[in-house]
């Protein structure tokens, strides 16, 4: 199998030079890879930023757009392509725990039943509480849980859906945030199943309160998580409980079709 980085890369402009360090040391850290080369969707950049290195490749944007349209046209690109996986990721997103066993190519069988896997989020669950939970021993397996909630797109692998299904799927980019959310649901409808993987842990290298959360208040984004809240609720009949969490039984039905834990032996 034959996969491919893609980095969507802004700096911004209150605090460009350290995330340029930060961007730095996850370029390090990927190169190490030697079975990948690196695409970067560069927006806003200057000369002095582009690293030269003949296994990284920019695409180059004169202006700031939003995420959605940002992986939208790496997507586009990802799907017209010959590979079979990708490793989608922010500028600062790096692995940690347990990464080695991550080596694809050791694990060819991964992508015949799983179509998007993640890592570990520590802001969302704690490591482990999540090997207690699914009594996973990773130090002889590889293990991957059936998720049915919506995953932080900061970092994800995903099968080449055009490639094996032909089928195109897209972020919304009428979506200020919360698209990752939309995105999750949209390819559960559409039968591209979701796992988290719990031999890896997504590390960033940048605190969140950088770049464009910056201009963004508490206030502000509260207004708009209810508001994306209530369109992903109508868009797919899903149930908005006190907790304020989403529920559907339509997809309840549709990721329980899926086995609920894959296993590889290492």
């Amino acid at each position: 199998m034959n996969g491919v980085i893609y980095i969507i890369s802004y700096f911004g402009n209150n605090d460009k030079e350290f995330r340029k360090k930060v961007h730095k040391k996850q370029l390090l850290f990927w190169l190490k890879e030697k079975n990948y080369n690196i695409k970067i969707l560069a927006m806003e950049y200057n000369k002095s930023d582009y690293i030269n290195n003949n296994r990284i490749e920019y695409i180059k944007l004169k202006e700031h757009i939003t995420q959605s349209k940002a992986r939208n046209i790496l997507l586009k690109e990802f799907y017209n392509s010959n590979y079979d996986f990708c490793i989608f990721m922010d500028n600062d997103s790096i692995l940690r725990i347990n990464y080695s066993d991550m080596n694809i190519e050791n694990y060819e069988d991964t992508f015949k039943y799983i179509d998007i896997f993640f890592p570990i989020n520590p802001r969302v669950c704690g490591y482990k509480n999540i090997l207690s939970w699914t009594k996973c021993d990773i130090n002889k397996k590889i293990h991957f849980k059936n998720y049915s909630g919506s995953f932080y797109t900061s970092i994800f692998y995903m099968k080449n859906i055009n490639k094996y299904y032909n089928k195109k799927l897209y972020f919304d980019e009428t979506f200020y945030n919360w698209e990752d959310k939309e995105f999750c649901y949209n390819c559960i409808i559409n039968n591209i199943n979701l796992y988290m993987c719990c031999n890896i842990v997504y590390y960033d290298l940048a605190p969140s309160n950088t770049t464009i959360n910056q201009i963004r208040t508490s206030e502000m984004r509260n207004k708009e998580n209810n508001i994306a809240r209530k369109r992903i609720a109508k868009r797919y009949n899903m149930k908005i409980t006190k907790q304020k969490h989403l529920e559907s039984t339509k997809l309840k039905q549709k990721y329980c079709n899926y086995p609920s834990i894959i296993e590889f032996n290492k």
